[in-house]
């Protein structure tokens, strides 16, 4: 999770300073991080030989993308939403 979620800050970051990226690639994996916030368990990563899960790291990472998106792409009016995040169980109020 926590990879996706920089992966996804790097995809948004590239979308809106250099080439644009199909919106069907960004919306699947912001709807993923959306659909996966409150995991209670994600994926171990190896730090300095160890298996370590900072969960509120991932989680911050998690909402780092949900906010860029909100900002970054057009958010319906009547929802206050992006449009990635109309099928997704609400995991936080997003307020445009």
């Amino acid at each position: 999770m926590e990879e996706t979620a920089y992966s996804m800050l790097a995809l948004l970051y590239y979308h809106e300073n250099s080439e644009k990226i199909d919106d069907a690639v960004l919306s699947s994996g912001i709807r993923y991080l959306a659909n996966n916030y409150y995991k209670n368990e994600y994926p171990e990563m190896w730090i300095a030989k160890g298996l370590y899960c900072p969960i509120n790291v991932v989680r911050s990472s998690i909402l780092a993308v949900l906010y860029k998106s909100m900002l970054q792409r057009q958010v319906r009016p009547e929802t206050g939403i992006p449009p990635a995040l109309e099928q997704v169980e609400p995991v936080l109020e997003l307020k445009p």
